[in-house]
């Protein structure tokens, strides 16, 4: 339960994909300690503010440690009007934006 609502927790990966990569680092005698979703390598934002970094026309976000998700670019309004228009700190160039953001480009 989350704030009285009842929550589940979502996670999806495209199973063969997955499993090929894991049978190339096998292959290689590479063994494989951790996977992290590449959103989970931005940097926390601070606050309630979203970290996003364009790669493969898609955004990937991050708020607070663990919340990640990959956005296209034909709903990123909506996307960021759900979460309150939150401040974004982005780590790729951000011309895409609605006006109704505030932008704070990172190095």
């Amino acid at each position: 339960m989350v704030a009285d609502k009842h929550a589940i927790k979502v996670a999806i990966t495209d199973r063969d994909w997955f499993e090929a990569w894991l049978a190339v680092f096998a292959e290689h005698d590479i063994e494989v300690f951790k996977l992290l979703p590449d959103a989970l390598l931005l940097p926390d934002a601070q606050g309630d503010g979203l970290s996003v970094i364009e790669l493969n026309n898609q955004w990937l976000c991050k708020q607070g440690a663990w919340r990640i998700s990959a956005v296209e670019q034909s709903w990123l309004a909506e996307y960021l009007t759900a979460l309150g228009h939150p401040n974004v700190a982005h780590y790729s160039p951000a011309s895409q934006f609605p006006e109704t953001v505030t932008l704070s480009a990172q190095t």
